[in-house]
Parts: C-alpha cells; structure tokens; sequence
C-alpha cells in the first residue's frame, strides 16, 4: 500500500504543475487581439497567398474558404488543393473558383512515394503561389474579418518572418472537448511556445490553422522536403522558419481564428492515431505503452488517493486544476468545464488513445492515413521533431 501510495502522490505532480504553464503562457503568449495592428498603413499591402489542402472536406470546405473570402484584405489569393478527394470536395472548391477568381484549385490525383499527403498538397499549392506572404492554413478554419489583413500589419511592423496564431479548439462533443483540451496541455508543455517570441531561444512552433510565412524564409530554409514525412508538420515548419532567420512569433487567438478539431470522440481517437503512434510513441511499442499507462496511472491518481483514505492529498491536484482551469479561460477562451474535466476524462481518453494507437500501429507496422499506409520505418526515418526528449533518455535508463 505504502508503494501504491508512493506511485500516487508522484502521479498528482502535473496535476499541480500544471498552473505554472498556464501562466507562463498567459504572461509570455501574447493576444493577437490586443497587439495586432488595427489601422492599415498608406500605400501598397504584399500579395497573400493562403494555401489549403483539402482531402475529403465537403463537410467543411465551403464554410471555411467563405470565411477567407469576406476577408477585407485588398491583395489575397486562395490556392486550394483537392488532394485525392473520393467525395464532393473537387466539385464544391470548383465551384467557388468559378464564383470568386481569388479561389485557384489545383487537383491532385497520385501521391509520390516518401510524401505524407498533406505536405505534398501544400508543396503543390506552393508551386502555384505567388504571394510575397504564404498562409498554410486547413479545409475547417473559421477566419474572423480582419484576421489576414492584421496579421500583416503585425509581421510587418515585428519583421517577422513566420507567424503562428493558435485558435480556438471546438467540438459539438463534451467528451471531445475534454480529450482535445487534454492534448493541448501536453502540446503545450511538448513545444514551451512561452519561449518562441524571444529571438534568442532555440523553440520554433506551428500551428496546422494558422502558419504564415515570408516567402523569401521559406525559400531560404531547407523546405518541403526537411519535413515531408514528419506527421508534426505544421509545429516542423515553424521550427524551420526559427532555425532559419529566428525570427518567429507565437499569438494567442481565440477570438480570431477558430476550427472544429474533433467532432466526436470517434473522431478524436481516428484523428490522433497517426500523431500518437509516430509523435507520442515514435513508432515503439514499449515506449507507446509505458506513456500510455502513464497518463491513465497520472489521471487516476486522485482518486486512487481518495480510495487509500489520502482526502488531503486528494485534494490537491484538483486545487491545480481548478487554477489551470480559470487562466486557460481568461487567456485562451476555453470553457473552465472543459478545461477541468480534461484532467480527468480527457486523460483517460487520451490514455486509451495512446495505448490503442500504440496497439494498431505494432499490428499494421504503421500507420494509415487518408487511405494510405505509411510503414513505420519511413515515419521513423522522416521525422524532424522529438517531443519529450526527457522521456525517451529515461526510457533508455529503464531499458
């Protein structure tokens, strides 16, 4: 009992660490709403160019390229990529072509061998830009008004080279909230975007909604093909862009930019399989299983506590949760419920996810995504990031 004991207080740590993150990025994550430019400047506005794949979206498409197309900035372009789409997504971004000569639909019919999906499609949506600015956004990304045209003004006042806006995560689905919030919480504390505004650090972020980038960084950098097999693409451009000029801003918004991560649970746990078999377990089933049984042990501890007679130390973690939970809603928009049932429910779920991704990409040898299978091998030999670098040292130490 005393080692169950043990084992329990150790699983309440993040619990209680946790505030100390949501703070750091409150205090160092700025608002784009409120440091975002809100006047244009006299004189010529730089051609944008928004980039967006698309693979069987007809669900969303047409929404989110309209929200791109009320956009009040004078110079815009949308080069959108019907990427082996096998439902209406051609015939709907077709359409809008028509209607708006701002749209350009660029089909794609194969993918060639050592190429995830999505980093072809923008490579090809790339190729057909002309923008002296590149937005890499999504197919369910929800713009507010003035959103494109005050991320310029920002860049160009900061001289930045790249821009990341995290949005506001959505989903109709109480259980997928809980497990998407608690996927942010381990992101968070994955990437340290506190650190990215300072030119002097060596953290780089991105983020699949909202990456902009100077056209002249991204042709200066190693490109496309540094990342084409890295699931994490949107956080490895980022990091790229950093590597390259170190000229990199992370923004906060919330009331800006918005997209539907998840739907439903299902949803949630089709969605994560790639990224937590080749992020979370790098393709390994022993590490996919130690950190799997990990958050549910980490999630559970409280209650394990509760049932050892520990009330007092029980009540702790919920007391760091409870503050986690308030800042995450004042700085980043999320509902204090689904912040605080993260550390419960979500855990578990996101548990269940790693532990089942963990489970089917040992059977299959990979992964399969969009309809194609990537081996593990290959994901393995493409990847650029290595998130929790700590863990994989002390997993070595356990081997």
């Amino acid at each position: 009992m005393l080692l169950v004991k043990l084992i329990a207080l150790i699983g309440i740590v993040p619990w209680c660490l946790s505030p100390i993150f949501a703070l750091l990025l409150r205090q160092f994550v700025p608002l784009f709403h409120n440091v975002a430019p809100k006047v244009p400047p006299k004189g010529h506005l730089p051609r944008l160019s928004v980039l967006i794949p698309a693979c069987n979206e007809e669900d969303t498409i047409d929404k989110a390229l309209r929200t791109l197309l009320r956009q009040d900035y004078p110079n815009l372009e949308i080069v959108v990529v019907n990427d082996r789409s096998t439902d209406r997504t051609g015939e709907i971004i077709d359409a809008l072509s028509r209607e708006d000569n701002r749209i350009r639909t660029v089909h794609v019919e194969t993918l060639p061998s050592g190429w995830l999906g999505k980093v072809h499609a923008l490579r090809c949506a790339f190729q057909q830009a002309s923008g002296e600015w590149i937005l890499f956004s999504d197919a369910d990304v929800h713009f507010s008004k003035s959103c494109l045209l005050r991320s310029i003004l920002y860049v160009e006042k900061e001289n930045l080279d790249h821009l990341a806006l995290l949005p506001k995560m959505t989903s109709r689905s109480q259980w997928a909230r809980f497990a998407i919030v608690s996927a942010l919480r381990g992101i968070l504390v994955a990437v340290k975007p506190w650190h990215v505004n300072d030119s002097t650090r060596s953290e780089g972020v991105g983020v699949g909604a909202f990456n902009l980038v100077r056209r002249t960084a991204f042709e200066a950098s190693v490109g496309f093909e540094w990342f084409k097999m890295d699931v994490a693409d949107d956080v490895a451009l980022g990091q790229m862009i950093k590597n390259t000029t170190g000229r990199s801003h992370v923004l906060l918004a919330h009331q800006d930019v918005a997209v539907e991560w998840y739907p439903s649970v299902e949803k949630v746990f089709l969605g994560l399989e790639k990224n937590a078999f080749a992020q979370v377990a790098r393709c390994d089933f022993q590490r996919g299983v130690i950190i799997g049984v990990v958050v549910l042990w980490m999630a559970c501890s409280p209650l394990i506590l509760l049932m050892l007679g520990e009330q007092f130390w029980a009540m702790i973690p919920w007391g760091g949760a409870v503050v986690t939970s308030i800042v995450f809603h004042r700085s980043i928009g999320l509902s204090f419920i689904d912040s605080l049932g993260s550390f419960l429910f979500g855990d578990l779920l996101m548990g269940m996810v790693i532990l089942r991704s963990t489970w089917l990409g040992d059977q299959r040898g990979g992964v399969i995504w969009r309809g194609t299978v990537y081996s593990s091998e290959e994901l393995q030999k493409g990847m650029r990031l290595y998130f929790g670098d700590w863990l994989t040292e002390g997993l070595k130490r356990f081997r």
